[in-house]
């Protein structure tokens, strides 16, 4: 059995993969495997792997599908003792492979880890030191677009990861589920940061274990879908797991914190992204209720425990 499994979702992402495989096999940690889940290219993308990169295991999506389906695709092919969840526009330090390895035999108490996430265009920026999440019912990345600094340079506990470079134990997705598919794109990491927290996992900020990433050069062109379920997505996040008693006393803050979202969407020009993401969660509303009873069933820490992690990050 490899000690990881490196998890690449990729869709249309030709001009990234070199670089991103380049920096996994330039890693100085040996024992891992490669496998690309593919969401239905037309970019030739599988047929470049299979002749640059024959040790690396593909599995082909029959239809676009979105990231957690790709993702929980993978993670069902993975042999490794511990899953690593790695964006397609990434590279990798020489060493950081080896940091995640040691951070986790150094820290056995944890069961999921976050990267140091640096901007690959300017890679004195943080684009992720982990993940937080606010009581305006808002998951964010700890540190985004601020100097790399002291702050960042502490191996410490956070809420959870970033999935664009994540480490996960491998039975942690057997005990508490995979990614859930009904989120398509978008926070879907925060909803299993969330789940994996309220089951008592915890999550260490391995800020040894560099990563540069590039934001994909699409953003911009699919604004209204990532408005439409970023909006969606996070209230899904809160009927699902924030416990009631939480959602009671900081229910004006999360109202807030969905005015926001529009408020933001309005100023991108997509107001009506965000107001069908909302009304689309809506919809969802008896789903979600329906896995919120079994997560909360299944909790295993305390409301108070979990209300340290919750903290007053507005924008």
């Amino acid at each position: 059995m490899k000690n990881f499994s490196i998890i690449v979702p990729n869709y249309n992402g030709l001009v990234f993969l070199r670089p991103c495989f380049d920096s996994i096999y330039e890693q100085t940690f040996k024992d891992y495997e490669i496998i690309m889940v593919d969401d239905a290219s037309t970019d030739r993308s599988i047929e470049f792997v299979k002749s640059s990169y024959p040790s690396v295991r593909i599995v082909q999506m029959r239809k676009n599908s979105g990231f957690a389906k790709v993702v929980n695709e993978g993670i069902k092919h993975a042999r490794g003792k511990y899953v690593f969840l790695l964006n397609n526009d990434t590279c990798l330090e020489q060493r950081c492979l080896e940091e995640i390895n040691k951070a986790i035999y150094q820290n056995p108490k944890f069961d999921f880890f976050a990267c140091k996430i640096l901007s690959m265009t300017n890679p004195n920026k943080i684009d992720s030191a982990g993940d937080g999440y606010s009581v305006i019912g808002n998951p964010y990345k700890i540190g985004y677009k601020r100097m790399d600094g002291p702050k960042y340079q502490k191996i410490k506990e956070v809420f959870g990861a970033c999935a664009a470079a994540s480490v996960y134990k491998r039975t942690l997705f057997d005990e508490i589920g995979v990614f859930d598919e009904d989120f398509v794109y978008y926070n879907e990491d925060s909803d299993i940061n969330f789940r994996a927290r309220l089951s008592g996992r915890r999550c260490l900020y391995i800020s040894t274990a560099i990563v540069y990433h590039r934001l994909s050069a699409s953003y911009k062109e699919k604004l209204g879908s990532v408005i439409y379920y970023i909006c969606r997505n996070k209230v899904n996040i809160i009927i699902k797991n924030l416990p009631t008693i939480l959602i009671i006393k900081y229910f004006p803050f999360l109202v807030f914190g969905r005015g926001r979202d529009l408020f933001i969407a309005f100023i991108k020009g997509k107001f009506f992204s965000g107001l069908r993401g909302l009304l689309a969660a809506s919809k969802q509303f008896y789903f979600m209720l329906q896995k919120r009873k079994e997560i909360q069933e299944n909790r295993k820490i305390s409301d108070k425990e979990l209300q340290r992690f919750l903290d007053w990050e507005m924008w």
